[in-house]
């Protein structure tokens, strides 16, 4: 089995390229980067995650996805 990344919810195969030209960090060089432990189905410290996800987009003025909400992440 090949290796796959995760954008935005879709699997993509890893040596494929998957940022377009509209890609907003192709453009300004930002983004938020949060890695997640998971253990046994559920996110550890998931509170804890998802202030400092909230943190950061508001440092870098970037508007939460659409139809990302706690549950969902």
């Amino acid at each position: 089995m090949g290796a796959f990344v995760n954008l935005n919810g879709s699997l993509c195969p890893a040596d494929m390229p998957v940022i377009t030209l509209d890609n907003r960090a192709f453009h300004y060089g930002d983004g938020v980067f949060e890695t997640m432990r998971v253990v046994r189905g559920r996110t550890c410290f998931l509170d804890a995650h998802w202030i400092r996800l909230n943190e950061g987009l508001k440092v870098l003025r970037i508007d939460m996805p659409t139809g990302l909400g706690r549950e969902r992440l």
